[in-house]
């Protein structure tokens, strides 16, 4: 409902009730899923029956497993880096080891022997997918396994395989080391003359240069020459930079003194001396000063403190040519240190010409001896790997050119003593499993498109209405031993039914919106819901408890109070006095049915117009006039969604009660039922959810199960009050009652 719905609803005096939103909680969908047990349990059966089956009825299948050892020999990985791939003389023995595996696992399945072993047995079905080859990870072992149905023959193929794939094996090696034979010998021939030549070309050279090893000496020579060299520039360089700074300082000093600004030469400037000669002139020059104000320019200390002055002056001056004199003797010397190291040198550079040039020129006969000696041995290492490869495989062909004594068969394959499938006890239980996830699955499926109302948390969701109370599940009428569901209150009184509409008048007399309560409508948003059910035994609960009540058939379209009280009709009843304004016609419609404290009036005969007369103003003046004469009277309408009529009464009365069918229901349909009679500004106390079916809704909120074992434990003994006793019994009661009133 939305907020325009909520405000309406509250303005109305409608019972507000907003429930809050829950999150699912795990328990829920534990209960949903006990709900639809059954359905768990077929597809688990389902699941289970199917694999039994299939298992007992398929043949048995046995594994056999052989295992080889598989090393590669150090030749093979020769012939492949020397004969067949140059390129492979970069990888290492491991990859071309495991490259020799893994061509042995192909070759073992290899259409020639599958063909060889299908012709030996001449077994339909044999294939490539029967047999399966596991390298262990780390070894040159190698697990063959093979499946079949025959128990005997799976260890007779498996063996006869390895035997073929081992004949293959050795004639293709066979084959191979002839061929590699053949072609060394070839090459041998080739590479014997290049030998010869190779050597004598080396021999006539070292006796025409007579070259013995001088070549270390003159590389000894031109390295211990090199770093001499390379210090005396670096020495150079430093004493030419040298040279530039004193260079720089001489020719500063020297224009300071041209200009007469010795003070600006750092060296002078920061001279302790000359600054301590400078405060002592001045201090000199302040004296003078003072004597010639005292005594005048001709008095004889003037003169001594002149001389003071000039004395300082030309010590200073002194002072100044000895810098000049110092910075014009460094440089003297940083030139003529340069001048003598280039000279050294020049000198070295000289010798070390001679040396490059006599270096040069054996290096030129060392290298030419080095490039005829490197001919020679490239050439005569292949000729004596192909020598020693050439005997090898003699030997090897001389032998009977055996070559598989590198694989072995570590164990022969075994007739397997019971099959490996079909494994019945882990099927069975996989489909066990596989049953119960499908199931649940199922489960939360058809519960997710299952669109109708199953519980209170529904209702209150769907239609923000309070659940007044909840009748279980109640067997038809005429079925095996079952009873009149309408009067099941004076049927079985002590039943858990009976208790669930006593919980009802409970929630009705007893909570806030009962207060002040006198007419009541009961209604339905369509037919077979168990308005009626719920209308006539709320009716009989309330008599039982001692309030004066009133029931009234107000369904005039299809009338059906007047069989459940099997009063034969239903004239006189509503209609007439709706049509007739006289009170006798009241009295005269009232009928007892064997409840004390309960009238009931029946529908009367059907109008052609239901809707005007519920809507006309007698009708509101009788339900005034009853609830003066009556506690409560409880209206049974027709479905809201199927006539209007429960709308238009709905007005008129203290309050309607919505029945809501769990399982049954939609929840669209009944919120337009909701709709219809909000927008009739009807007072809705709350839902009752019939049908709740506790292990069907998974909610677990009915306590039904408590009152009937609470019941059958201490009232065994109610078989007895049979429903046809109850009829009788109900009989007797009206006809005291008629008798009683004419009397009075």
């Amino acid at each position: 409902m939305n907020e325009t719905g909520r405000q309406r609803s509250t303005q109305q005096g409608q019972v507000p009730f907003f429930p809050e939103e829950q999150a699912p909680h795990l328990k829920d969908y534990i209960y949903k899923i006990l709900a639809r047990r059954w359905l768990v349990v077929t597809v688990i059966f389902a699941c289970v029956s199917g694999t039994a089956v299939y298992d007992f009825i398929r043949a048995p299948v046995y594994r056999s497993q052989c295992r080889l050892e598989l090393q590669p020999s150090t030749m093979d990985a020769d012939e492949a880096k020397a004969a067949y791939d140059p390129t492979l003389r970069e990888l290492g023995t491991t990859a071309i080891f495991n490259a020799f595996l893994e061509t042995q696992c192909e070759l073992m399945l290899s259409d020639r022997v599958i063909e060889r072993t299908d012709d030996r047995f001449d077994s339909p079905g044999l294939s490539k997918g029967l047999f399966k080859v596991e390298p262990l990870e780390g070894t040159f072992l190698v697990d063959i396994s093979f499946h079949w149905t025959d128990q005997t023959q799976t260890a007779e193929i498996l063996n006869f395989l390895i035997k073929t794939y081992l004949d293959e094996y050795r004639n293709r090696t066979q084959t191979v080391d002839r061929e590699t034979l053949s072609i060394k010998r070839g090459r041998a021939e080739e590479l014997a003359p290049q030998v010869t030549r190779k050597f004598e070309a080396l021999q006539a050279f070292k006796d025409e240069t007579g070259l013995l090893f001088v070549e270390n000496e003159s590389q000894k020579d031109w390295s211990e020459s090199s770093p001499r060299y390379d210090s005396m520039v670096l020495t150079h360089s430093e004493a030419v930079l040298k040279l530039e700074e004193v260079r720089n300082r001489y020719e500063n000093i020297e224009a300071a003194i041209a200009e007469d600004r010795l003070e600006d030469v750092p060296e002078i400037f920061e001279s302790g001396t000359i600054n301590r000669l400078k405060i002592d002139l001045i201090q000199a020059q302040l004296e003078l000063t003072s004597v010639k104000k005292e005594f005048g320019s001709l008095h004889p200390e003037v003169a001594s403190a002149q001389a003071n002055v000039d004395y300082i002056a030309k010590w200073i001056s002194l002072e100044k040519k000895a810098f000049v004199a110092k910075a014009r003797r460094d440089y003297e010397l940083a030139r003529n240190r340069v001048d003598k190291l280039g000279l050294f040198i020049e000198e070295e550079e000289r010798r070390l010409e001679e040396d490059k040039k006599k270096f040069t020129e054996i290096a030129q006969k060392s290298g030419e001896y080095n490039r005829l000696l490197k001919d020679y041995t490239d050439v005569e290492g292949r000729y004596s790997g192909l020598l020693r490869d050439i005997a090898e495989l003699e030997l090897a062909l001389a032998t009977g050119g055996d070559k598989e004594h590198n694989i072995h068969i570590v164990s022969e394959a075994k007739v397997p003593s019971r099959p490996v499938k079909p494994q019945k006890s882990r099927d069975i239980a996989l489909a066990g499993i596989m049953g119960l996830i499908l199931g649940i699955g199922l489960c939360l499926l058809i519960d997710y498109l299952d669109t109708t109302i199953k519980s209170s948390d529904d209702v209150e969701r769907e239609l923000e209405l309070p659940t007044l109370g909840y009748v279980p599940p109640i067997a038809p009428a005429g079925s095996n031993g079952a009873m009149a569901t309408e009067l099941l209150v004076l049927e079985k009184p002590r039943s858990v039914l009976a208790e669930s509409f006593r919980s009802i008048r409970t929630s009705l007399m007893f909570s806030k919106a009962g207060r002040g309560l006198k007419s009541i409508l009961v209604t339905s948003a369509l037919p077979l819901e168990g308005k009626t059910t719920v209308s006539v035994n709320i009716a009989i609960t309330l008599a039982q408890a001692g309030k004066k009540v009133v029931l009234i058939d107000a369904d005039m379209r299809r009338p059906r109070l007047h069989k459940v009280f099997d009063l034969g009709d239903s004239e006189p009843g509503f209609s007439n006095i709706l049509a007739d304004r006289g009170e006798s016609s009241l009295e005269a419609a009232l009928r007892h049915v064997g409840v004390e404290n309960l009238r009931f009036l029946p529908a009367g005969p059907h109008p052609p117009n239901p809707a005007e007369l519920l809507g006309s103003d007698r009708m509101r003046e009788l339900t005034a006039s009853m609830s003066e004469r009556f506690d409560h009277v409880i209206f049974d309408t027709p479905p809201t969604l199927s006539a209007t009529d429960a709308a238009i009464v709905a007005q008129e009365v203290d309050g309607v009660i919505l029945v809501v069918r769990s399982f049954k229901t939609d929840r669209d349909l009944a919120a337009r039922a909701h709709r219809i009679l909000i927008d009739a500004q009807a007072r809705l106390l709350g839902a009752v959810l019939n049908n709740a079916d506790v292990p069907r809704s998974g909610y677990y909120e009915y306590d039904g199960r408590y009152y009937d074992r609470y019941y059958r434990y201490y009232h065994h003994d109610e078989s007895w009050y049979s429903d046809k006793k109850a009829r009788v019994v109900r009989k007797r009661m009206r006809r005291k009652m008629r008798d009683e009133e004419e009397k009075a």
